[in-house]
């Protein structure tokens, strides 16, 4: 490499760098990194052998994209969860794509200083932080990685069937001569281009469908800068451009292949939205609206944000002068495509790279999004500093006018990029800058709902998601988690409404009656419960909360060993799901299987996060084995966790207070314990009010301990507990006689 593309190479990275240096402490945002990354078992374990087979057969979350699955795993080998590792994969991807930019264009082309501007315009955009500060969004660095390297394959593949006119000096004409020449001697090696191209290209389809159009790029490549037809519409009528599109049948071949896989994959996954809910007319009206839209982001880059609503229609007359703008354009590149054939492709590259997301087929109630100018915004670039160059030629003082104005730009774009990174900084200031901007967009209101619902404000969430389904209605995962937000604020019945308009917007998402027949279950609805989780199961058989809650379900029912099997099937599909553990635990409890119970219990306790009823329920079994010094370690933990676990105070109390070993007796802990209880209840629970007179009489209080008897034997009478009435006559007894409570269960 020379030294001045060695020079201009660590610049270009150098700037880009600078201007990404911030994304290395931001941490993931709630915006799909929990589905892509740390939330996806089969990404966050790492690479292995199980992972690698998923990522060729999911098209789980819209897309088949094995390669960029594998490279997040691959990360979350290395690095971990630790977000700012990912992002700086992604801006090291997009710093290679800046320099392939200006390798490839300087290798096409001979023009250095030009292949350098269009890099740095590409490495510096605004509209390009989306792709790149955003974890998730690897996808699109990642596929035009490769699909820059299929095009410098291509290149050498290509060259000796090029007209020897560059733009350029003629020294490096000169070159680039001797260079043709010397790939033409080697057909060997021209064949191992074209095939590496092709691999490439697999790659980049491997990880973001969208490079599809990667064929017709070569083909107006093939016109300039490759001179491989000297003029397209001629070229057309006279059959020269037929033999260059059969030399391409397998790029074509492949980018069918994909497209059909990613169409069918998303129909599948009833991803598509259909046209009952965005109409033919609105999908191509919006089309030369996004596009007048994209060209205005790419000359004025402002008001960015990661979700630009689609309107329930389009002004006739905005959609009108859209036509004609481009119709205009499209006119004036035509004219002048013998003179500039830089515009023709340029425009052509543009309009064409952005067909796969202009909208026609709908994927979401997005008009547009900032990350599909990615590769397209190549094309207005390329078009633009070629014409520049050109009309500027006969300027005086053109060298300081063109490197001014070139340094203006690029630093204010450099400026506006790094404020623009800023707004990825964290969840919550996404949203707030997607609100400020747009605050009647319903995906922010949403983004901004789930990111209080996560944190623990289910009221603040709950009025975000109405504020979302006001404004698109149809909103599934709004009504969705407004149901879900309901529910956490313990108005169930409201919740099923909200699942209920969810289940009939999308009837084939599990999600919906999974959390439909959670909330019927709560609200003692159990034959409802068990309808919906086993529809939620039909529609995904390996959804492993359906299956607790199936569980859980049937247990109530007195289905016992059915309930088992759900739990063992949910365990089988996830080994280490502690929840189903939990629940598999409490129904060994239930059957009297104590050792089972302890058992798994244990595991719960070793592998789960810190929690109090895996102690109290482990306590219970153990002293039901007679392990009670085991078992009152057990209940100590449990109320050292939650000191407000009613059951846990209960039951220690009651064993230092009645056990008929000494050793495990302890009178005044035993009325500390019991005290607390009955003082968080009211002295309102006939069961805590007994245990407390219990402790009094251990602790040799019994003109205390048989008033309190007295008390549970009133607190039993009026609430008609004939059972605990008896009890507690018998303790009071007791009691009056100065003698203890020993071993009464």
């Amino acid at each position: 490499m020379k030294r001045g593309t060695l020079l201009t190479c660590i610049l270009l990275a150098l700037a880009v760098g600078v201007v990404y240096r911030h994304v290395a402490s931001f941490p993931f945002v709630t915006l799909d990194d929990p589905y892509y990354i740390y939330e996806n078992p089969m990404v966050s374990s790492g690479l292995s052998v199980q992972g690698v087979l998923w990522g060729l057969t999911t098209d789980y979350f819209d897309c088949w994209h094995p390669v960029t699955w594998w490279s997040h795993m691959i990360d979350c080998q290395v690095f971990g969860l630790g977000a700012g590792w990912h992002h700086l994969e992604n801006v090291a991807c997009h710093i290679t794509n800046t320099l392939l930019v200006f390798v490839v264009l300087r290798r096409m082309t001979g023009s250095h200083a030009r292949s350098a501007i269009v890099a740095a315009l590409f490495g510096l955009h605004p509209t390009h932080v989306e792709s790149v500060a955003w974890a998730a969004e690897r996808k699109d660095v990642l596929s035009t990685l490769f699909w820059l390297l299929a095009v410098w394959a291509y290149v050498g593949y290509a060259p000796d069937e090029r007209e020897p006119k560059v733009n350029g000096p003629k020294d490096r004409i000169g070159d680039i001569k001797a260079e043709r020449a010397a790939l033409a001697s080697n057909r060997k090696g021209r064949v191992l281009w074209y095939f590496l191209s092709l691999i490439f290209f697999a790659l980049g389809l491997m990880s973001k469908p969208m490079v599809v159009t990667l064929p017709c790029v070569l083909v107006l490549l093939d016109y300039w800068p490759l001179g491989r037809i000297s003029n397209p519409i001629s070229a057309t009528s006279n059959g020269r451009v037929l033999p260059l599109l059969v030399e391409k049948a397998p790029f074509f071949a492949l980018a069918f292949v994909s497209s059909a896989v990613t169409f069918f994959g998303m129909r599948s996954g009833y991803n598509l939205v259909g046209r009952d809910h965005i109409s033919w007319g609105l999908r191509l009206t919006n089309v030369p609206i996004s596009y007048i839209r994209y060209l205005g982001k790419l000359f004025w880059p402002a008001g960015l944000i990661p979700y630009y609503p689609l309107p329930d229609h389009w002004p006739a007359a905005l959609v009108f002068g859209a036509i004609v703008l481009l119709g205009l354009i499209t006119v004036m590149v035509l004219t002048a495509e013998r003179r500039a054939p830089y515009l023709f492709v340029g425009w052509f590259f543009f309009l064409g790279t952005l067909v796969p997301v202009i909208g026609v087929v709908a994927m979401s109630y997005q008009a547009m999004a900032d990350r599909y100018l990615y590769v397209p915004s190549l094309g207005i670039f390329i078009g633009v500093v070629w014409f520049v160059a050109n009309v500027s030629a006969s300027w005086k003082l053109r060298l300081l006018w063109l490197s001014n104005g070139t340094a203006l730009v690029l630093a204010a774009l450099a400026f506006l990029t790094s404020r623009q990174v800023q707004t990825w900084q964290d969840t919550t200031t996404l949203w707030t800058h997607c609100l400020e901007i747009s605050p009647r967009n319903s995906f922010g209101q949403y983004g901004m709902g789930c990111l209080l619902q996560n944190s623990g404000h289910p009221a603040e969430a709950r009025d975000h998601f109405l504020e979302a389904v006001r404004l698109q209605p149809d909103h599934f995962f709004a009504n969705l988690d407004l149901g879900v937000a309901y529910a956490s604020l313990g108005q169930y019945q409201e919740a099923t409404n909200w699942f209920a308009r969810a289940m009939a917007i999308r009837p084939h998402y599990g999600k919906a009656p999974a959390n439909m027949g959670g909330a019927l279950f709560v609200l003692g609805d159990s034959a409802g419960a068990l309808t919906n989780y086993q529809e939620a199961l039909t529609l995904d058989a390996a959804d492993i909360p359906s299956l607790i809650g199936e569980g859980r379900t049937l247990s109530s029912l007195g289905r016992s060993d059915e309930a088992l099997r759900c739990y063992l099937d949910a365990l089988q599909l996830a080994p280490t799901n502690n929840t189903a553990r939990y629940h598999l635990s409490l129904e060994y409890l239930k059957r009297g299987e104590l050792d089972q119970a302890v058992a798994m219990l244990k595991q719960v306790i070793e592998t789960g996060p810190e929690s109090a009823p895996p102690h109290l329920y482990l306590a219970s079994a153990l002293q039901k084995q007679h392990e009670t010094g085991e078992a009152l370690a057990h209940y100590r933990e449990a109320i050292r966790i939650d000191p407000t676990l009613l059951a846990a105070r209960n039951n220690l109390a009651w064993i230092l207070a009645t056990h008929p070993q000494a050793e495990f007796r302890n009178g005044p802990e035993a009325v500390r314990l019991a005290q607390a209880a009955c003082e968080q209840t009211g002295y309102h629970e006939t069961i805590l009010v007994g245990t407390l007179a219990a402790a009094y009489a251990e602790a040799g209080q019994f003109d205390q301990a048989a008033a309190t008897a007295q008390k549970a034997c009133d607190l039993a009478a009026a609430s008609g507990q004939t059972d605990l009435l008896a009890r507690n006559q018998k303790l009071l007894h007791q009691f009056q006689n100065h003698e203890p409570c020993r071993d009464v269960n």
